[in-house]
Order: structure tokens, then C-alpha cells, then sequence
């Protein structure tokens, strides 16, 4: 469950192509849209330097400005997690491709299941059907079984 859970944290990093700030390894930040991966590494397009990339190795986290970070730096499993997710360029297309999908929108689009997952409410999500049912689903399954 909180391999989901961190995926619906990154998620709407790559739904929504809005302005984020990219928080760097070394603390600096990156002020742009993430519009993709490129191998290994982040496409961000910035007013002033246009499209850059950025290894994951260097990405702590990224923000959207004005509220709670959408990537946090992670601990323990969640950290592993992290840097297995963004280290893998295959599984990033993967997670990418649930931009698309309807289950994903539901879950995404219910503030209720957002605020559990925002508050590591496991048990609220335990009992969300919308929640079951994307655990329950094959893709979301296939990925998160490589993550185990």
C-alpha cells in the first residue's frame, strides 16, 4: 500500500504539466514543468535556460510552488522506493502512462482519498473503494510488484 501511495504522490507531477520546483540533491532549486524523462534523467523546461535535464540522482523533491511538496525526501523504504522509481527509466514510462488512465483520475480527482494519502491515512484508504479498486488493478499491480 505505500508503494501506491508514494506513486499517487508522484503522479501529479506528470499529469499536471504545472510550474514545480525542482529541489536538488545539493539543496539548490530548479524553478519549471516537467514534461518528461529522458533515460535516466528529468526534461524541465525553464523560462530561462528552455528545456534541461536533470539526473534523478540529483532530484530530492519537487514542489508546487505554494504548497506541499509533491515528491518529499523520503526515509527508510520510502527512500528506497524513491530512488528505485526514479532511478528506472522503464518503470518512470510506466508510471507516466497512469496519467492516462481513468482509474487513476478517479482516485487523483477525490479529494478525499488525496487528503488520506497527503496524511499517510492508511486505514481511510484501506476502506476507500475507489482506493481498493486501483490496488486491485493489473497495471498498478505490475508495477508496484517490482517495488516490493
Amino acid at each position: 500500500m505505500k508503494v501506491i501511495v508514494f506513486i499517487l504522490c508522484l503522479v501529479p507531477a506528470l499529469v499536471f504539466a504545472d510550474q514545480r520546483v525542482i529541489v536538488l540533491t545539493d539543496g539548490s532549486r530548479i524553478h519549471g514543468e516537467v514534461v518528461g524523462m529522458n533515460g535516466d534523467a528529468w526534461v524541465i523546461r525553464t523560462q530561462s535556460l528552455g528545456e534541461i535535464e536533470v539526473p534523478s540522482s540529483r532530484i530530492r523533491g519537487m514542489e508546487t510552488p505554494g504548497s506541499e511538496p509533491v515528491i518529499a525526501p523520503a526515509s527508510g523504504s520510502l527512500s528506497a522506493i524513491e530512488s528505485t522509481i526514479t532511478g528506472d527509466a522503464t518503470l518512470m514510462a510506466r508510471i507516466m502512462s497512469l496519467r492516462s488512465d481513468p482509474q487513476v483520475q478517479a482516485v487523483l480527482s477525490d479529494p478525499e482519498v488525496m487528503a488520506a494519502v497527503r496524511s499517510l491515512d492508511f486505514d481511510a484508504l484501506r476502506k476507500n473503494p475507489k482506493f481498493q479498486a486501483l490496488m486491485n488493478d493489473p497495471e498498478m499491480k505490475a508495477i508496484t510488484s517490482g517495488l516490493r
